[in-house]
């Protein structure tokens, strides 16, 4: 590596870092720490992880991490020795121009949706990088090190396990079948709350429609700043619609041509075996949308690294234009995710941090505490380490047990007679209740006082009003 790279590697390092600092960890984040902190065995700790719908090698990490300390900020230091570890090799292996790695290095997934989001996923990338410098630079072993890393890739992410597998790098020996990986998944992910398409021709266009604006390579976002899961070029077809609705569509058909334009000239004269890696790790992304769970933004970025993946095996034999339009693909993914870096760290992510220290400073501490909807509020949980009653679950309890009712939503009347039912039989007369709506009727019997709103932040969903109630 020459002095540039390690600028490029100390730069990156102090940009996660800050990241991982300002970074408000949100829902899901703090779902895997609560599963693994309140785990009193590991028998117990995979009866819970079955409801996930991922693969249990994240959370027996967690399990044992959280045998050392409560503080859920310890996955943020896990992650930032990842993230660095993963920009290290990039810079010291990748078979691409300079700035083409200093650019992939600072490109949204990994900087920002892989680096600064802590999930299961999130270690993809360094596995991915390490199985592709195994590929190219190991000498001894390398079929056996390449398939360790892409069968535990397998078992980390749903989607590892059906976009990599070893036939798609032409690993024949040392790792299971990728139908063996599913079939396993989906008997061990039977509750997972997912999304099953009848109408294929609906899933098709919707699937494709995201693969080319939303999700796959170019998440450009809305400009405001919740930003996160949106796109400016879909959202503005959206609110189009039937009105502008032969320009809007103008616009995406030459979107998509240029998209396509875009691939072709990039897989121009590859060969076929590398190019197999990112058409199969498509087609099992819709597959798994189509039949298991059809994700969102950081599952479908499974594909960036699928071309990653692609143009570092075929890196000979890129041609010199390939390269150029690789290039201004990096730039505009390594704008991308300054862009979202910046607004992480200036904007509020997930308000779930700024309500817990709420509650710690007033009376809520003393009071039990109500949470509705349980699956959003959740996060509040991780960060005061304490149970909450969730309405909708109709329990007391910290991190969501996924069934496919756990997204419905109840009317208020229904909230408040089970929340009144639960406190009335412990004879808690006095308790707080977290809302994601505003409950300015209080319901007959109760007496409620707002003490605060968390309304402003990056995750659209997470936005929450604290009271204080008392039962007459």
């Amino acid at each position: 590596m020459r002095r540039g790279d390690y600028f490029v590697w100390g730069l990156f390092a102090v940009a996660s870092a800050i990241g991982l600092a300002t970074h408000e960890m949100w829902r899901d984040e703090l779902q895997q720490w609560m599963i693994a902190l309140d785990a009193d065995s590991l028998r117990s700790l995979l009866a819970n992880v079955r409801y996930e719908g991922a693969p249990p090698v994240w959370h027996l990490f967690l399990f044992g991490l959280s045998r050392l300390t409560a503080n859920p900020a310890s996955m943020q230091m896990v992650q930032f020795l990842v993230s660095v570890s993963a920009c290290y090799l990039i810079l010291r292996f990748a078979p691409f121009e300079r700035w083409q790695r200093y650019l992939l290095c600072f490109s949204y997934y990994l900087l920002f949706e892989y680096g600064q989001i802590v999930r299961c996923y999130s270690v993809v990338p360094l596995i991915l990088v390490g199985v592709l410098t195994a590929a190219i630079h190991l000498k001894h072993h390398r079929k056996w090190v390449m398939a360790a890393g892409i069968t535990l890739i397998g078992f980390t992410s749903l989607y590892g396990l059906g976009g990599y597998s070893a036939r798609s790098f032409g690993i024949s020996s040392g790792a299971c079948s990728d139908v063996d990986f599913c079939m396993l998944h989906f008997l061990f992910a039977k509750n997972i709350s997912g999304i099953t398409k009848k109408n294929s021709l609906y899933f098709l266009f919707h699937a494709g429609g995201d693969f080319i604006y939303r999700w796959a390579l170019f998440p450009i976002p809305a400009l405001r700043y919740d930003f996160w899961e949106t796109n400016i070029i879909k959202d503005w077809a959206l609110t189009q619609r039937g009105h502008l609705g032969f320009q809007a569509a103008l616009v995406v058909t030459l979107i998509s041509v240029c998209f396509i334009f875009f691939l072709r000239k990039i897989f121009q004269g590859l060969p076929k075996k590398t190019l197999f890696i990112f058409f199969f790790t498509l087609g099992a992304i819709l597959f798994i949308g189509y039949f298991k769970f059809y994700g969102s933004l950081r599952h479908w970025g499974y594909i960036f690294l699928a071309l990653l993946a692609t143009l570092w095996l075929a890196a000979p034999f890129l041609q010199q234009r390939a390269k150029i339009y690789f290039t201004i693909f990096l730039f505009l993914q390594a704008a991308l995710g300054i862009h979202a870096w910046a607004s992480d760290v200036v904007y509020v992510f997930s308000p779930a941090k700024e309500a817990a220290s709420f509650i710690q400073k007033t009376e809520c501490a003393r009071y039990p505490l109500a949470g509705s909807r349980d699956a959003l509020v959740s996060g509040v949980s991780g960060f005061l380490n304490r149970p909450i009653f969730y309405a909708e679950a109709n329990h007391l309890g910290r991190f969501i047990v996924w069934t496919r009712d756990s997204k419905k939503v109840l009317p208020k009347e229904e909230v408040a007679q089970r929340i009144e039912k639960y406190f009335r039989g412990k004879n808690s007369l006095r308790f707080c209740f977290l809302a994601t709506e505003n409950w300015d009727a209080a319901p007959k019997g109760w007496s409620m006082k707002k003490l605060a709103d968390f309304r402003t932040s990056i995750c659209a969903d997470e936005r929450f009003s604290l009271y204080q109630v008392s039962l007459e």
